[in-house]
This record gives C-alpha cells, structure tokens and sequence, in this order.
C-alpha cells in the first residue's frame, strides 16, 4: 500500500473479486428487487469506504498497529446483527469469536 494509489488497490481487489465471483453467481441469481438494489449500492458505497480507508491506515501506520482492529471484527458484525437484524450469536459463534481474539492478544503479548 505504500508504493500504489488507494484507487488502483481498491480497483484491482474488487476485479479480481468480480472476476471469481460473476461465474458462480449465475447458479443462485435471483433479481433483486429496487430497495434490494438500492441496498446493494449503499452495502457497496459503505464497503468500498472501509476498504479505502484500510488501505489510508496501512499506509500511514505499521501492520502491527493497523492488524489488531481487523481482530474485532467479528465482535462488531455480531453488535451489528443484533442491533439491526436482532440475531443472537450462536455459542459456537461466541467461542470462535473469543479464540480469535485471545489469539490475537497472544500474539500482541509475544511480540
């Protein structure tokens, strides 16, 4: 990230990720509906953001620091799910999220 634009990063992941995914997608295509698609845009705006500011963070700070948050991320989708779907995590969900992090925190710890 530190000798390419954020644009060309941002370009290159998600034609790539396109190029995987449009074969595949055919076999399961069901239309979306215009709040679907208007969903769609809006998730894809809102990812594409975090994408370029991920790419911002680990240009202008070291991978050890930037690294740690991506760990807190299954935390925040779970906070997520349940504020606006009202979905409660799984046990096996909790646990796998909680190995994440004490993986993460031993890693910090050994370093």
């Amino acid at each position: 990230s530190g000798k390419e634009s954020p644009i060309r990063i941002l370009l290159i992941n998600n034609l790539i990720g396109s190029l995987v995914s449009i074969p595949l997608i055919w076999l399961v295509w069901i239309p979306p509906t215009i709040i679907q698609w208007l969903m769609l845009l809006a998730i894809g705006a809102i990812m594409v953001t975090a994408q370029y500011l991920n790419i911002l963070a680990m240009q202008r700070a070291d991978a050890s620091f930037v690294a740690p948050f991506w760990l807190i991320t299954p935390f925040f989708a779970c906070v997520f799910d349940f504020t606006i779907f009202n979905t409660v995590v799984s046990s096996l969900t909790a646990m796998g999220m909680l190995l994440i992090l004490v993986g993460g925190w031993m890693v910090y710890r050994s370093g």
